[in-house]
């Protein structure tokens, strides 16, 4: 399959023989720009196929509202309602790359980050890029009117809300030369990034330096995740390492939302070993909060689960988000530079750096439910006073 879709893309055929495919999978017409993006560097591929997979779980759940029937939140439960529209053949196939864990599973490994370069193979995306158009050719000769789903908006927030007195975005102007210099050095000093990831860093950099928001999104959340994931089995000395660090296929994996629980409530132990996380307490307070700002409070833009099961709509990510994304990653990154073991260290780097420093350092949430409350009475009394 991969052969054969190089083939037609080298001949220029694919514009006729996706035609169709690339104007009704997704709404803003992706797959197409995502097909290129694939064959450009192994980074790249895979947050291709993290998009691709992403819009093809909600290609899937679009289907089934098509039948008036309730799309599940998870993937593995949305498959098996296929059946009487897609058939044994094709659900099984979908079930073994990207369903459950018994498979492959590569949109979980792609999304939580545990697949590197090394272990990801690009006839992977060529072989879900030729499974949905297939799929879609077969939705289409069953007359099937497929009925897309309202998708939430990332700038829903306005700009304003991301601020509690620490100021909006970091890099208004985006990244200059220094930046990219400085940000380099980080990056090869820093044990933060899990070992091998290093290639991921720079294009997730690529990537916001370019304002690609959707591929830079699709770059750094696993990696973020997964550079997480290690510093959390680190810290957490009482828990098995090398299970946290691991994605089992017959066990719950550990994901983005246990790091930032208050206390170590994973699968492998039972309720009465749990304690306090010790992440809390290794990276502090006010960065947590601005993790639980991006990831978990119920009125901020929850970016990882809304992004990665597509509810939300890609072409709605404001840069603001962006910036205050790559600013916690940037942020983790210098507090683990092996090069910072005191003050000259931060007085060192450039004036965006030490921005990053302020905001993460004293953090104040923007979105936690007393923040929302504080917001809204101040607006009321402006209001009132007019």
């Amino acid at each position: 399959l991969h052969k054969y879709l190089t083939s037609v893309i080298l001949s220029g055929k694919h514009e006729s023989i996706y035609e169709r495919f690339y104007l009704e999978f997704d709404k803003d017409k992706k797959s197409k720009e995502l097909l290129f993006v694939s064959r450009e560097s192994p980074v790249k591929c895979i947050s291709a196929f993290a998009l691709l997979s992403s819009l093809s779980e909600r290609y899937l759940g679009d289907l089934l509202a098509s039948q008036n029937i309730e799309c599940p939140r998870m993937l593995k439960d949305i498959l098996p309602l296929l059946l009487p529209l897609l058939g044994e053949d094709l659900v099984f196939v979908l079930s073994c790359i990207i369903g459950p864990p018994i498979g492959l599973n590569l949109r979980n490994m792609v999304w939580h980050g545990f697949i590197s370069t090394e272990e990801f193979q690009e006839y992977y995306f060529s072989f879900l890029f030729v499974l949905m158009a297939t799929i879609h050719k077969k939705v289409s000769e069953s007359h099937i009117v497929l009925s897309k789903r309202v998708q939430l908006r990332f700038d829903q927030n306005l700009e304003s809300e991301y601020d509690f007195g620490m100021g909006t975005k970091v890099f208004p102007d985006g990244i200059s030369k220094e930046d990219l210099s400085n940000l380099s050095e980080i990056l090869q000093n820093s044990f933060f990034v899990v070992p091998g990831r290093l290639n991921v860093a720079n294009e997730a950099i690529s990537f916001f330096r370019d304002k690609r928001h959707d591929l830079f999104l699709a770059t750094l959340l696993p990696l973020l995740e997964h550079s997480l994931r290690h510093l959390y089995a680190s810290v957490n000395t009482t828990l098995p390492s090398h299970v946290i660090v691991a994605a089992a296929s017959r066990a719950h994996f550990t994901t983005l939302d246990i790091f930032l629980k208050e206390k170590t409530e994973v699968e492998c132990i039972t309720l009465e070993m749990q304690v306090v996380n010790a992440l809390c307490d290794e990276i502090g307070k006010n960065p947590m909060n601005f993790l639980w700002d991006l990831f978990i409070h119920t009125y901020g833009p929850r970016v990882r689960d809304h992004f990665s099961h597509c509810d939300g709509d890609p072409s709605s990510i404001p840069e603001i988000l962006v910036d205050r994304l790559f600013s916690i990653f940037v942020y983790l990154c210098m507090k683990y530079d092996v090069r910072n073991r005191n003050e000259d260290y931060i007085s060192s780097l450039g004036g965006n750096f030490r921005q990053i420093f302020h905001i993460c350092d004293n953090y104040i949430s923007c979105f936690h439910p007393r923040s929302t409350v504080q917001r809204g009475l101040a607006t009321e009394y402006e209001n009132w006073k007019k």
